[in-house]
């Protein structure tokens, strides 16, 4: 049996002693600890990192200046939004006004000779076949009077297209034309718009002219400045100066060209010493100026022409109606408007100034407006 100094430690292992053993100092009688050389550092490791599942691994950049970007690619300049449009809706417009020119020339070629040019023994039966396909209007100008007055017309007129020959006739009804109007006895020939309004006027026209008109068309001061704006104006010579300041009238003499405004101011001039004879020529020559302009427009202004008809004329014509007939009419020439007038026969009755008209003349006058020649001549 071993001493109690020979006891064994059970709780350190005799081989290994990770105590650290720290150096003697000469104070305690020890000898100095002599250190080994420091051991040698390694260079650090740089730390990788393992890319978690799922992940791209991180790309590291390597040491030194960072790379030099690439120049970005110059963009193409575009063109503003909405360009597009406007080249596609030129291009439209310039398609069908070829289109409509070609059309017009196209028709203006299809043209047959005039009546009065054929055999006198074929002119009667060949003016009655032209006249089926005519069409027939009464044109009333509104005088718009104030509220509380009843309106009168101010203007009518009588007028015929005919497809076939490419023209379109007329003739002016005097406004102060002595007539029998149905139950109201004989007065000027606007009252019966004032008594009865367009069905009546019409009624007194035909009793007047004979043939019945086929369609009727009102049109009041503000729906004629349309148009004439419409069309981009008509040019007049003005023969003298005309000032009116209570109708707003105001022109000056010469040629001009005149908007919807001062067109109407023209036409409705009468202080020149002929009445309602001198406005009458006046209103020729405006239907044959307002004809020119009509038959030079872009298709443009004839959509907006159509649309201020729309907008400024009451009258009893279809729509399909009106474009058939724009579409019959085209292939007009320069002297498409052919403008008639009636022997006048001014008179003072109980001082009041009338126009007679001589019914013979009227029958006459109607013929040529409707077939181009006195067919009863004939």
């Amino acid at each position: 049996m071993r001493s109690s100094d020979e006891t064994i430690r059970l709780d350190h292992h005799p081989a290994v002693d990770d105590t650290r053993r720290l150096p003697r100092h000469r104070s305690q009688g020890g000898r100095p600890h002599r250190q080994g050389p420091a051991p040698r550092r390694q260079p650090a490791r740089p730390v990788q990192h393992r890319p978690v599942a799922g992940q791209p691994p991180v790309q590291r950049r390597p040491a030194g200046p960072p790379p030099a970007q690439p120049t970005p690619p110059k963009k193409n300049r575009q063109a503003p939004p909405g360009c597009g449009c406007l080249v596609t809706l030129l291009v439209i417009c310039l398609a069908l006004a070829a289109a409509f020119a070609a059309f017009w020339f196209f028709s203006a070629r299809q043209v047959p000779a005039p009546i009065d040019s054929l055999p006198a023994s074929e002119q009667k039966a060949e003016a009655i076949q032209r006249a089926g396909k005519n069409t027939s209007f009464l044109l009333v100008g509104d005088d718009e009077r104030t509220e509380g007055e009843q309106a009168r017309s101010d203007t009518m007129l009588y007028m015929v297209m005919r497809p076939v020959d490419k023209k379109i006739s007329l003739v002016s009804l005097p406004r102060d034309s002595l007539v029998t109007i149905p139950g109201h006895g004989e007065d000027k020939l606007n009252a019966a718009f004032a008594y009865g309004g367009m069905d009546l006027l019409l009624q007194t026209v035909t009793d007047l002219i004979g043939p019945k008109a086929d369609h009727t068309v009102l049109v009041n001061f503000t729906g004629f400045e349309k148009m004439v704006n419409a069309v981009g104006g008509v040019t007049i010579d003005v023969p003298q100066k005309m000032y009116k300041p209570e109708e707003g009238i105001d022109l000056e003499a010469g040629r001009q060209k005149l908007n919807g405004h001062d067109a109407l101011a023209f036409v409705r001039w009468r202080d020149d010493g002929l009445g309602d004879i001198g406005r009458m020529d006046r209103q020729k020559e405006f239907m044959a100026a307002f004809a020119k302009e009509c038959r030079l427009m872009w298709p443009w202004q004839a959509v907006r022409l159509a649309w201020a008809l729309h907008q400024a004329v009451d009258t009893d014509l279809s729509v399909l109606d009106s474009l058939k007939l724009v579409v019959d009419m085209a292939g007009m020439g320069p002297d498409a408007v052919q403008v008639d007038h009636f022997d006048l026969n001014p008179q003072y009755i109980n001082n009041v100034s009338y126009v007679l008209l001589d019914p013979a003349d009227v029958r006459r006058t109607i013929e040529r407006v409707y077939y181009g020649i006195e067919i009863s001549s004939i």
